[in-house]
């Protein structure tokens, strides 16, 4: 193993151009940023140009270059402070997704343990496959 935590084989494989970087097996797009903050603002991301407020706990991620497809496996974690009585946001069927993935943009929407869309101060996204 190197560095990369892959087997020798797979760096060869690599480096030959056997095995293309951007597959699916590799993250295509993440941002982290603040879903409290008045206007969102990504705190770090990669291939992502803009979030977008689309009202209370609910963003949409829109993609610098869009993604091969919409079939994507996005993976997002949110939380809240205990104070705002928002510290259970989650994501599940009620509020997994405001609209079909694009290849362009991924809008989701975040909810608190009383069933409600909230604002959240830390949301995680990382797009892979596609």
């Amino acid at each position: 193993m190197l560095g990369l935590g892959l087997p020798l084989t797979n760096i060869a494989s690599i480096l030959s151009g056997e095995i293309d970087l951007m597959s699916d097996l590799y993250c295509k797009a993440w941002v982290v940023f603040d879903g409290y903050a008045a206007t969102l603002a990504a705190a770090d991301s990669y291939n992502v140009s803009s979030i977008t407020d689309n009202g209370t706990g609910s963003y949409a991620i829109n993609f610098t270059t869009d993604m091969p497809s919409a079939n994507y496996t996005p993976a997002v974690w949110a939380g809240c402070d205990v104070a705002r009585n928002a510290a259970q946001l989650r994501l599940g069927s009620k509020f997994a997704a405001t609209a079909d993935p694009t290849a362009s943009i991924f809008s989701f929407d975040v909810g608190n343990q009383f069933g409600s869309r909230a604002d959240a101060d830390y949301v995680a996204v990382a797009i892979f496959g596609g």
